[in-house]
């Protein structure tokens, strides 16, 4: 079951993060590069694209190096995360929760959600939102993290206490049954593991906290960690080849939803009939 967070405390995180976000997001550059990757083999030419969670706006700056044509809405539910996005032409920003767009219904061509929706509660929400905007020939192209990220560090902490230390993410399948509920057509889903391997304890720490990536969950123990407890942590985290770091990273994309003509028949436009897409299952 996926942990339910203290949304208040999660935006002071990000907020407190903003000015050195970038230098320490190795993992989500990566990941965001090779999720736009996979536009290269659909067939869409989108108008007006919304960037949901864009952080610094990393994911704002590529799309906008990719389709230089198209209007950008980047929607950061952090303030100060927000104002760091460099201003560009076409650029709209927005300090919005994820989960209460302030756009119209049908105005998307494409929606792109990178590592936003494993710090929200109310992912079901946050799927019928996007239903609602995207047009029904658009597209949701999104990451998120799966059950398998910071196993190590969640198992270094079971071996000194009992409380919750890693959030626990949602499966695979489980976002997959939430994208058929919101009526999200055509939903695919695939993971990818990546391990990055910390030689230096201190460098772990130095991106977590650089990136905002801190226990949130409103169930956390309210007190502070001992030196005893943290040093008990490191021994129990540390192997042979350092301090190894598990993501879990699951992609999906879905189209937007069926429009019924004056018949009652389901128009499927043309443009999904012949996209094309390299994930599976």
């Amino acid at each position: 079951m996926k942990t339910k967070l203290d949304q208040n405390h999660c935006l002071q995180r990000f907020n407190t993060a903003a000015s050195t976000y970038d230098d320490h997001a190795i993992v989500s550059r990566e990941v965001l590069r090779r999720l736009l990757e996979r536009l290269d083999y659909m067939r869409i030419e989108p108008t007006v694209i919304v960037d949901l969670g864009a952080r610094t706006g990393m994911s704002t700056q590529m799309l906008s190096e990719k389709y230089p044509g198209a209007k950008l809405i980047a929607i950061e539910p952090a303030y100060s995360m927000g104002q760091k996005i460099v201003e560009q032409n076409k650029v709209q920003i927005l300090t919005s929760p994820l989960t209460h767009l302030p756009l119209i219904s049908q105005s998307a061509d494409l929606v792109i959600a990178h590592f936003a929706m494993h710090w929200l509660n109310d992912i079901p929400q946050f799927f019928a939102e996007i239903r609602r905007i995207l047009k029904p020939e658009g597209i949701l192209l999104f990451t998120t993290l799966g059950p398998d990220t910071f196993s190590e560090v969640r198992a270094a902490w079971q071996q000194v206490d009992n409380h919750l230390h890693v959030h626990e993410f949602i499966d695979m399948h489980d976002v997959g049954d939430m994208l058929l509920a919101a009526e999200l057509r055509d939903p695919v889903m695939d993971m990818e593991k990546l391990v990055v391997n910390y030689r230096d304890i201190q460098q772990f720490y130095a991106d977590m906290r650089g990136q905002g990536i801190t226990n949130v969950a409103e169930n956390r123990q309210q007190g502070l960690t001992t030196p005893r407890q943290l040093s008990r942590f490191e021994r129990a985290f540390q192997t042979d080849q350092g301090f190894p770091v598990t993501y879990e990273i699951l992609y999906g994309h879905a189209w937007g939803a069926q429009v019924l003509s004056q018949e009652g028949e389901v128009a499927v436009p043309l443009s999904i009939v012949t996209g094309l897409s390299k994930a599976s299952t």
